[in-house]
C-alpha cells in the first residue's frame, strides 16, 4: 500500500478493492511481525494504527458521504465487532452454497469441502477452484 493509499478515481469513490488494499497491507505488516525479520511489538502496533490512520485520511470524504457506505466499511474491516455476525455457517456449508452459486461439478465440491488436505485455507481453496473454472472457460470447455 506504500505511504499513501491509491485510489482508483480521485472522485471520492472507495471501492472494495480499496479496502482489500488495506487489508493486504495489514496482511504483509502482520506477516513482517511474525517472520525471521520480526518487529517489535511496539513497532508493529504503531505501523498498524499508522497504515489504518492513513488510509482512514484519504478515504474520509467517500466513507462519510454515504451513511450506508460507512456502515458497510466498518463491517468489513472490523467484523468480530459486529453484535449480530452469524458464525454459524462452517467451510462445508460455504463450500455448497460456492460450488451451487458458480456451478461447480462435483470434483470441484470436493476440493472445497477436503481443502484443509490440499490448501492451507478456505479462501485458497476456493481461489484454485475458480482459477480452474476461468481457466477452462477460456479453453473454451464447459467445465462442470
Amino acid at each position: 500500500m506504500g505511504d499513501t493509499p491509491q485510489s482508483h478515481e480521485q472522485n471520492g469513490t472507495l471501492w472494495f478493492s480499496d479496502i482489500c488494499s488495506l487489508l493486504d497491507a495489514l496482511e504483509e505488516l502482520f506477516d513482517r511481525y511474525q517472520s525471521k525479520s520480526k518487529l517489535s511489538k511496539r513497532d508493529f502496533r504503531a505501523r498498524r494504527t499508522k497504515l489504518v490512520e492513513q488510509w482512514v485520511r484519504h478515504y474520509q470524504l467517500a466513507i462519510l458521504r454515504n451513511e450506508k457506505q460507512l456502515i458497510a466499511t466498518l463491517s468489513l474491516l472490523f467484523p468480530g465487532l459486529r453484535r449480530e455476525r452469524v458464525y454459524t455457517m462452517k467451510e462445508t456449508r460455504l463450500a455448497e452454497v460456492i460450488a451451487q452459486a458458480i456451478g461447480c461439478g462435483s470434483e470441484d465440491l470436493q476440493l472445497l469441502a477436503n481443502w484443509r488436505s490440499t490448501h492451507k485455507d478456505f479462501g485458497s481453496a476456493a481461489q484454485s477452484v475458480m482459477k480452474r473454472r476461468v481457466h477452462s472457460f477460456r479453453k473454451g470447455s464447459v467445465y462442470i
